[in-house]
């Protein structure tokens, strides 16, 4: 996350130009600057950024939608145990990660790899039950620290075996609130 030094002259003008930033030929892909809406920010937030003479990052002024991938190739480890139907969790390291998933690798899946010094993971898994589960991830929103997610839980046949359902997907080390939404 790059941080911007502004003084109070330069606020304004810096929304405003991000606002219109947007007016970009259709054939340009917007970058993840870009897609930071100015018209979010409250004048309450923009009069404290005006007092400040410290540095102001962007993303602490405005939320923005985050794309998340999702992680293939792991499982989610017998020795682990949702406390609820569901849980949510924020992963900070490798052996955080590895105490609660393992790898799944086949002749036919690739793995996808995880880069802790740059990456935190964050694991959405269920209770193991015999009953078929997905997890659909609806919208994730970084603003600042704080990580906002909605997901939903799809059940489907009953199976012979029980499973826990789990989607994983990497978010960045800035991140260290998460508010799950089901």
């Amino acid at each position: 996350m790059k941080r911007i030094t502004l003084s109070s002259a330069l606020i304004l003008p810096l929304v405003f130009a991000t606002g219109l930033s947007s007016c970009k030929s259709s054939s340009e892909k917007p970058t993840d600057q870009q897609e930071v809406q100015a018209k979010s920010t409250t004048p309450e937030k923009l009069e404290e950024a005006k007092k400040s003479p410290t540095s102001v990052p962007m993303s602490e002024l405005t939320p923005a939608t985050f794309n998340a991938v999702p992680l293939k190739g792991y499982f989610v480890k017998n020795t682990v145990s949702a406390e609820k139907d569901s849980q949510v969790v924020l992963i900070n390291s490798q052996e955080e990660f590895n105490q609660s998933f393992g790898v799944a690798k086949t002749m036919e899946n690739t793995v996808t790899p995880i880069d802790f010094t740059k990456n935190k993971v964050v694991a959405i898994f269920t209770k193991p039950t015999d009953v078929q589960t997905t997890i659909d991830l609806g919208k994730v929103i970084i603003k600042g620290e704080d990580l906002t997610l909605t997901y939903q839980l799809k059940q489907g046949e009953k199976q012979s075996f029980k499973s826990s359902a789990l989607l994983l997907f990497s978010v960045p080390n800035t991140v260290k609130i998460i508010t799950p939404k089901q």
